[in-house]
């Protein structure tokens, strides 16, 4: 059976949302020779005018991100994200939906 018209418009609009995350790529190279060249072990430091580091890592992850190994976890789980939803736009592997 596959998929209603309102699960594929949402795959239509995922996929150039995701497609637009592209110029994130470069935050993960950046963040390795960071990391390669300060050891994962390298506190953060943002100086003192900054009341709220990384709010959105806190909100999703629950990380309060001191170091620069901290960052990795953070990417790491971005890109994981990124992957799942990509899997989800993939076309003909679709379900019948629940009650049909």
């Amino acid at each position: 059976m596959g998929i209603d018209i309102g699960a594929q418009q949402a795959r239509f609009v995922l996929w150039p949302a995701l497609w637009g995350l592209q110029p994130m790529l470069p935050c993960r190279t950046h963040s390795g020779v960071l990391i390669e060249k300060h050891g994962p072990d390298k506190k953060i430091n943002l100086g003192t005018s900054v009341e709220l580091e990384a709010p959105i890592i806190r909100t999703v992850l629950g990380l309060k991100p001191e170091t620069l190994g901290d960052l990795k976890i953070a990417i790491e789980y971005v890109y994981k994200e990124i992957t799942h939803l990509l899997d989800s736009t993939a076309m003909g592997q679709e379900g019948s939906l629940p009650g049909f």
